[in-house]
Formats: C-alpha cells, sequence, structure tokens
C-alpha cells in the first residue's frame, strides 16, 4: 500500500537543493466505527471495511540531508534534519521544526511518539568540533519543543529515549560508567529520576 511519494512533498518542505533520504519515521493510527454497530472487536487488524471503519492517524517523519554537499556559492552544506507531520486522513504535510546547527551537522538516530500522538521524541546527534546529542521532545499540534536535557543538573550527560510509557518518556542520561533512568511529563514539562 503506497501511502505517498516524496513528490507529493511541497516543494516548501524539502531541504532546498541539498540531496535528502527519509530517515526515522513513527506512526499513530485512529480508527472511527462509521457503521454504527459498534466498535469493531479486532483491534489487532488495520485493515478497514468499506463504510464501517474510517482510518486515520498520522505519519511523523524525518527528512536528513546528506553531509559534504556544497551549494551554489561554494560554501559547504551542514547536515540538517526536517521534522514533519503527514495526516493519513486529509492528505496533509505539515512542518514541525527543522533542525541545524552552524557548527556542525545534525542527525537522527531514534523518533517515536507517545500513546496518544500528541507527542514525539526524536534524539539528535551533533557532529562537528563540539559532539553532543539532544533528546527533543515536540508537541505535535503545537510545534513547541522541549530539550530534555535542559532539565538536568548534568549538562553533558549523554541522553537517549527509551521509550514512552502512559506517564511519560522514558529516557536515560549517562556520564562514564554510571546511568540513571528517568521519566519526562510533558504535560508538566519536568524530568524526575527514578
Amino acid at each position: 500500500m503506497e501511502i505517498f511519494k516524496k513528490d507529493d512533498i511541497p516543494a516548501g518542505l524539502l531541504p532546498g537543493d541539498s540531496p535528502f533520504r527519509f530517515s526515522c519515521l513513527a506512526y499513530y493510527y485512529t480508527r472511527e466505527d462509521t457503521s454504527g454497530e459498534g466498535e469493531n472487536k479486532e483491534e489487532d487488524t488495520i485493515t478497514a471495511t468499506a463504510g464501517a471503519d474510517r482510518i486515520g492517524g498520522i505519519l511523523v517523519f524525518a527528512l536528513q540531508t546528506f553531509n559534504g554537499r556544497q551549494n551554489t556559492d561554494g560554501e559547504s552544506i551542514k547536515p540538517s534534519v526536517s521534522l514533519l507531520c503527514y495526516s493519513l486522513e486529509d492528505k496533509t504535510f505539515r512542518l514541525i521544526d527543522k533542525i541545524s546547527n552552524p557548527s556542525g551537522g545534525i542527525t537522527c538516530s531514534n523518533l517515536t511518539l507517545d500513546t496518544t500522538g500528541r507527542y514525539a521524541a526524536i534524539d539528535l546527534f551533533q557532529e562537528g568540533p563540539e559532539i553532543k546529542n539532544y533528546v527533543l521532545v515536540y508537541d505535535i499540534d503545537s510545534g513547541e519543543k522541549v530539550d530534555i536535557g535542559s532539565l538536568l543538573e548534568i549538562q553533558d550527560a549523554f541522553r537517549n529515549s527509551v521509550l514512552w510509557s502512559e506517564n511519560g518518556l522514558v529516557f536515560c542520561a549517562r556520564v562514564e560508567q554510571q546511568s540513571m533512568n528517568y521519566l519526562y511529563k510533558p504535560e508538566m514539562k519536568k524530568a524526575e529520576a527514578f
């Protein structure tokens, strides 16, 4: 089943003349019973019976530009990540954020959605003279983002998302040989160790 092609994405949402690839992808679906016969009991299947179910939801995905490409002025273009959302119901695309860093390129290593489809966590790695990693959490509807590392006392810890629970995002922070797990609650914008 084809959902969309690269050419379906509006040119204004693509990363200019830089070559790119589809990177990480996360999927959240909803199903509405339109038959009037109550809920569909086969919740493990996404196949819709014509006229009985309407399937909706979103695809959140990252477009990663390639490293080392030069623009028309001969200057090197640093890798960047564009985070987009595609509505399965409306068949529309929306830019959530374009992430770049002037001192080095950015690459995406992981992307997950919470159990409601409202929040996305993206793990990023910054190349260049100052190697860092980030975990950003986005409110999909508003585009608001929080760098969860900024909520920690130790700023030079390596961070990565682990999973979404019904309570929030579980993530890990590591310094040297020690690690600590945290729970980030997006509604409160707070991270707590556990």
